[in-house]
């Protein structure tokens, strides 16, 4: 898992994107979300080799 916090008007929120991990059918997949005090107020789940390797490049250079 890889997190980053970020503060908006003094409140806190964490992008968090899980472990990549493959599929039965050799896929992977990933899934981003952002949480506020715990709760998750957005996710969305990445699929493919390309767009799982960019969202990491992406969460590590933010």
């Amino acid at each position: 898992m890889l997190k980053r916090t970020f503060e908006n008007n003094g409140e806190s929120y964490d992008l968090i994107l899980t472990e990549p991990e493959q599929t039965a059918t050799g896929e992977y997949r990933t899934t981003v979300s952002l949480t506020h005090k715990g709760e998750t107020v957005w996710s969305y789940e990445i699929t493919g080799i390309d767009g799982v390797q960019s969202t990491l490049k992406g969460m590590m250079f933010a």
